[in-house]
């Protein structure tokens, strides 16, 4: 959990917790090398040096990935080689591949299903998309900062409360317009993906971390284990 699930269960429920953090597998999800970013984008077909967005998560409503393809439509004016790597399961009628279709991004967009992968996915990509209405903590974007991605991601709660970590990350609103600027700007500041963000969230949510502080909280209230 992160604090903003914290602060939703002292508001609505009158429930004291105790914070401790999500953490990510930090052996398997880290910066690749230049070898390893060349390849994993050829795996999904990215031969040349195009910008590529990802997202990484189911499709529900919450998660408003049209967001993405509308700020894409947009990329694509000034810039008409951007490719979107849409990794999630979608709904049975396929309303998000209608939807970029409509929008004529399509052609743009690899809809990969659910990611067995998910690290070649992260690696193949140069910037990090989570446009949610909310979120729990987004343990995606934690994935996706280890390995070495600026993050574009809404301003909204559990999103806000990666914000003390993450170094080189972009908070916006919700909407179109908001997230293709902020996605031009992290590809732009960031041609080589962000060191800081991977070692942050290393620090802050590898393993270890995570481990020590159940081991502390248990080891501080013995009876009730």
């Amino acid at each position: 959990m992160g604090f903003s699930v914290f602060e939703n269960e002292i508001q609505r429920f009158s429930n004291p917790t105790i914070v401790i953090s999500n953490w990510y597998d930090d052996k398997l999800f880290r910066q690749p090398t230049h070898e390893e970013k060349l390849a994993a984008r050829a795996a999904h077909g990215i031969k040349d040096d195009r910008p590529v967005i990802v997202t990484l998560g189911n499709c529900a409503p919450v998660k408003n990935h049209g967001a993405v393809f509308r700020a894409q439509q947009i990329l694509l004016r000034t810039r008409p080689d951007w490719f979107y790597l849409h990794a999630g399961g979608e709904d049975a009628q396929q309303t998000e591949l209608t939807l970029a279709r409509e929008l004529g991004v399509a052609g743009r967009c690899a809809f990969l299903g659910y990611a067995g992968d998910p690290i070649s996915v992260l690696w193949a990509a140069n910037v990090f998309v989570m446009p949610s209405f909310r979120e729990g903590l987004g343990i995606a974007a934690i994935e996706a900062a280890a390995c070495g991605l600026p993050l574009v991601v809404t301003d909204v709660p559990g999103l806000r409360d990666l914000k003390a970590t993450i170094p080189d990350g972009f908070w916006v609103q919700p909407e179109p317009a908001a997230i293709a600027d902020a996605i031009e700007t992290a590809y732009l500041r960031f041609p080589s993906g962000s060191a800081g963000n991977a070692l942050s969230v290393r620090t802050v949510f590898g393993i270890e971390t995570g481990a020590k502080a159940y081991y502390d909280l248990y080891n501080a209230h013995p009876s009730s284990v």
